[in-house]
């Protein structure tokens, strides 16, 4: 199950890092040494689990490098690459046992698929669901048992 994990993880890594470097090449855009040792400050943190988000947030407000309406997404683009390597080098380092049957929160799907499920309309219901002929409404109705 991990190399289901491993797949995806890396070809995600993949096409954001060829995107991401054909637009900058368009651009000519390059990022300074200051954004560098941020980010490595701040991907160390988050290994350790403190987070990268709030200090990157801190340090832009602070040294006002990034207009406040570009901070989302310019974390996202600096630190997703980072992210899902790290993501990859502890899932092969640590040999972790991957289950996506834990991963179903069933708090979750209640709230989220079934309770859309049932607030359907009747109409959609029956569009989404054929019934079988006039045993199904025997059924429903109280007829035909014995």
């Amino acid at each position: 199950m991990l190399i289901a994990l491993l797949v995806p993880i890396s070809l995600a890594i993949a096409a954001f890092l060829i995107i991401l470097t054909r637009a900058a090449i368009a651009r000519r855009a390059s990022p300074n040494p200051e954004a560098i040792v941020l980010g490595v400050i701040v991907n160390f943190f988050d290994t350790l689990g403190i987070g990268s988000f709030a200090p990157t947030t801190a340090w832009f407000k602070f040294r006002k490098l990034v207009p406040d309406r570009l901070i989302p997404p310019t974390m996202i683009v600096g630190l997703g690459p980072p992210s899902m390597a790290e993501a990859v080098i502890f899932l092969i380092l640590l040999g972790v046992h991957v289950d996506p049957v834990e991963w179903w929160d069933p708090l979750w799907l209640r709230d989220h698929v079934t309770a859309r499920l049932n607030s359907m309309p009747q109409a959609a219901q029956a569009q989404a669901a054929p019934a079988a002929p006039a045993a199904a409404d025997a059924g429903a109705h109280g007829e035909g048992r014995s």
